[in-house]
């Protein structure tokens, strides 16, 4: 069963190097208020800016929770394509250049072996438009 998925726009250094996260949203030229930026700079630490977030309990009063479950993620990748998408494709050059690696981080929490949802190609298609790659990590 899945229990969370939070997915984030990050940036971090293999060499461990850190980032303060107001440098890495100014590169954005795009609005993040109102979006939860994670980290605060000290080495070893990615800077992510969570663009959806979602539990569980937010669909288990409904009649289909699962499917009203995959539905609000849908949606909110969905909304993150379209923040995404005012973000000008060259935005992360300069952070790239110092060797920091920009991707979308979907993280999951489950307690299963197994768990399957679909990419919206919206979303994929600013991610490529970015030049920015999807990882995924699941706890189990």
């Amino acid at each position: 069963m899945l229990h969370q998925i939070q997915g984030s726009l990050r940036a971090w250094h293999p060499n461990g190097e850190g980032l303060d996260p107001k440098d890495f949203v100014s590169l954005l030229e795009v609005d993040s208020q109102g979006i939860p930026v994670v980290g605060s700079g000290q080495p070893w630490q990615a800077v992510r800016l969570v663009l959806c977030d979602i539990g569980r309990d937010a669909s288990s009063q409904h009649k289909e929770p699962s499917e009203q479950f995959f539905s609000q993620l849908r949606e909110m990748l969905i909304d993150a394509s379209r923040w995404l998408s005012k973000i000008p494709k060259d935005a992360f050059v300069t952070v790239q250049e110092r060797g920091f690696i920009v991707d979308f981080f979907i993280e999951m929490w489950i307690d299963q072996d197994q768990f399957e949802f679909d990419v919206p190609a919206e979303f994929a298609l600013e991610l490529g438009r970015l030049r920015i790659t999807l990882k995924m990590l699941s706890n189990d």
